[in-house]
């Protein structure tokens, strides 16, 4: 199965750390400096579906927020964490219509590797032979419904 998650950031720093974490783990990672460059891939023959993309909100040009516009637009199932400094009732609103989980800095690698953890099981469930089953009862569900709950009625 897969087991490679996609990293969009440009805090080198942050990027080296959330990286490091991901590869202890035992998952691959492949990483972008900014949400144009990570676009330019989504639309390439060369994109490799990932279990979630991990992003951080504040990057120069396009924020991870409109980065996870940008891609429901063309892969609505596509698993998405944004990683931010600040989550706001406007971000949590956000949250709400579009991403999976809100990653707050700074964070305990181990709630990293749990969330990495929940995305691959509910990336295995929806991939097994009972399509649409997600892992509903993810324990880094915020108060929403996750895009992924109610996948059955998208297909």
């Amino acid at each position: 199965m897969n087991n490679m998650f996609h990293l969009i950031g440009d805090e080198e720093v942050l990027c080296d750390r959330v990286e490091a974490i991901i590869t202890d783990a035992g998952y691959t990672v492949r990483c972008f400096d900014f949400a144009e460059i990570y676009l330019h891939y989504l639309h390439s023959s060369a994109f490799e579906n990932p279990v979630a993309v991990l992003s951080d909100v504040n990057m120069p040009g396009m924020s991870g927020y409109e980065l996870a516009i940008e891609i429901r637009k063309t892969h609505p199932l596509l698993k998405i964490a944004l990683i931010t400094g600040y989550a706001d009732d406007e971000h949590h609103q956000f949250a709400a219509s579009q991403l999976c989980y809100t990653v707050t800095k700074p964070f305990a690698p181990k709630k990293l590797v749990s969330l990495l953890a929940a995305l691959t099981a509910c990336e295995n469930a929806h991939k097994s032979e009972n399509k649409g089953e997600y892992f509903h009862r993810c324990e880094f569900g915020i108060e929403h419904d996750c895009p992924f709950y109610h996948a059955n009625e998208l297909n």
